[in-house]
């Protein structure tokens, strides 16, 4: 920019979002209730109402729209007792009312979450780029001719059952994670007490881990599979491939969205000696 004949270089990244009390919060409890900008807000019901639509069709219409893939990573899924849902993770149908809402959130979402890394980053005093090499390609509602494999970013549609529909204390995988309720239900744990206790989400809801409950919408930033991640950058040492520390996080959990007997079996599973299968690699 010149002003006056001086030139001054334009800001690095979006502009700040959380002040820094509610960034010591966010990394302390590892969730941050916030407000939504209004037109995300908007988009958010629209979603809604969209998505209540399609769980009140039959069982086979949501399984033929949208055939279930990759274990729950893909398409609809139902557990009986508890909730059935909907995991999108790219333009499935060009003429989709339910996706065009879905990608209008989903890059509102993806702005969000980007910016709050923006802010944890400016809070270490590091450069807002040391995020490229994980977001890379992923904060934008992938077309239908992307490759899955690289591309692990998901939004899921949930509609739990009333009185029984629930989901296991869990910490999610992946960078920031957006949960949206349409009714009480989601649950946080508050560290802060001894011992710590469950309290209610009043609001959406930022998570690095540990959410419970029931929710309407869920956007969960993942990093890009294909790329590597320079570990210094985070005060580590070496370059490691995201696809092999996604893979190691991800063998320490289990899907709490999954039936019950397949759940159970990736419990057992989870709870074993991990093995480090991550090289680093000199930079």
């Amino acid at each position: 920019m010149d002003n006056g004949g001086d030139s001054y270089a334009s800001p690095a990244g979006p502009p700040p979002l959380l002040g820094h009390e509610q960034l010591a919060h966010l990394c302390t409890h590892g969730w941050l209730l916030l407000d939504l900008p209004a037109e995300l807000e908007a988009r958010l019901k629209e979603l809604s109402a969209s998505t209540g639509g399609v769980f009140a069709t039959d069982a086979a219409a949501k399984t033929s729209a949208y055939p279930k893939k990759q274990g729950t990573e893909y398409g609809y899924y139902r557990v009986e007792g508890e909730k059935e849902y909907i995991t999108l993770r790219r333009r499935v149908h060009s003429d989709s009312a339910l996706e065009t809402h879905a990608e209008y959130v989903w890059n509102g979402s993806a702005d969000l979450l980007y910016r709050i890394l923006c802010d944890i980053s400016r809070m270490g005093d590091s450069p807002n780029s040391v995020w490229d090499s994980l977001v890379s390609g992923v904060l934008t509602f992938p077309s239908a001719a992307t490759d899955l494999k690289d591309s692990i970013t998901l939004m899921r549609l949930f509609n739990y059952f009333p009185t029984t529909g629930m989901a296991d204390p869990h910490t999610d995988t992946g960078l920031l994670t957006l949960c949206v309720g349409g009714a009480v239900g989601l649950e946080v744990a508050d560290w802060t007490a001894d011992p710590p206790v469950w309290i209610p989400a009043s609001k959406p809801c930022i998570l690095v881990g540990n959410p419970e409950g029931r929710t309407s919408v869920v956007f969960a930033l993942r990093p890009n599979l294909g790329l590597e991640t320079d570990m210094s950058l985070f005060g580590g040492d070496g370059v490691v491939s995201n696809r092999e520390l996604y893979v190691e996080i991800k063998r320490e959990k289990y899907s709490i969205n999954a039936e019950f007997e397949v759940r159970e079996k990736q419990r057992a599973m989870a709870t074993r000696e991990p093995q480090r299968l991550i090289e680093y690699r000199p930079r």
